[in-house]
């Protein structure tokens, strides 16, 4: 999983000096002089609609991402927490020898948010795959798209998105802009609260080299299934949720019965296929 000392270790990049660096040279990322050697954290959001009454939903939506991410970091503040970071740090750089330093990281990560905001009237319509190539473009071209590290998704803002924020129900896209047609659609609704979970998601993803937002079923039923959350971090997205139970959004489920259906579906064509080939 990926604990506050993982997190700090792939946000923490000093400048490099030429030549063979000794200990006593090594910068004190504990000091604050040195606070702006942390690369920031986070997303860049786009805005695809400027309907009337929007930009009412589009800031409930920039205030729900942030309140709701700066609370799912104070579920990290936990005993049980800290003492999984313990058994689980590899680098003795980024040590916690008492909570206490371990609380001034936390605080860090909150200063350390940032949600990049693209808004402009010509983004006005496009669609998933439009913003994707956008985003395409803009990384080949050396630009930043996602603060952070290893993490190349963005959040996107359409019609429906705000329609939701309006109803009460506040999701929004996640897009990956490194694409692999082979693998998945490349994009999920995520709740506003599950933002931190998403992130810390996305970053042990490649370790265990699984893809966060699979899905097998057709592309238009991303828009009914809302992405449950990842077992294998903390489950920091409970954390600013008033809605009882293990799913908050009635999508969530409907994600599970989705992937549970494509899954049989799946090993039933592999057994009627090794059927065929066996017969005479």
């Amino acid at each position: 999983m990926a604990t506050v000392s993982e997190i700090i270790r792939a946000l923490w990049k000093p400048p490099r000096s030429p030549g063979i660096r000794l200990e006593k040279d090594r910068l004190d990322r504990t000091l604050p002089e040195n606070f702006t050697c942390y690369k920031q954290w986070g997303f860049n959001i786009y805005r695809t609609y400027y309907g009337k009454g929007s930009n009412e939903h589009w800031a409930k939506l920039l205030d729900a991402l942030k309140r709701q991410t700066y609370l799912a970091l104070r579920y990290l503040e936990q005993d049980s927490e800290y003492e999984i970071d313990t058994r689980n740090r590899k680098f003795g750089i980024y040590d916690h020898p008492n909570k206490e330093e371990y609380m001034e990281d936390l605080e860090r990560l909150r200063k350390l948010f940032h949600l990049e905001v693209r808004q402009d009237p010509n983004l006005e319509g496009l669609d998933i795959h439009q913003v994707r190539k956008i985003c395409a473009e803009e990384h080949n071209q050396g630009k930043v798209i996602t603060a952070g590290v290893r993490v190349h998704y963005v959040l996107v803002a359409d019609e429906a998105v705000l329609r939701d924020i309006s109803q009460g129900e506040f999701v929004v896209k996640a897009v990956s802009y490194k694409w692999d047609r082979s693998k998945n659609w490349g994009w999920m609704r995520i709740p506003t609260g599950y933002l931190l979970e998403f992130w810390q998601s996305l970053v042990i993803s490649n370790e265990i080299d699984q893809d966060t937002v699979w899905f097998l079923g057709p592309e238009e039923e991303l828009e009914k299934c809302i992405w449950p959350g990842e077992d294998s971090v903390s489950q920091t997205g409970r954390c600013s949720e008033v809605r009882p139970g293990l799913y908050h959004y009635s999508g969530q489920a409907l994600w599970h019965k989705c992937e549970e259906l494509r899954k049989a579906r799946a090993a039933w064509r592999r057994e009627l296929s090794r059927t065929i080939e066996a017969q005479p």
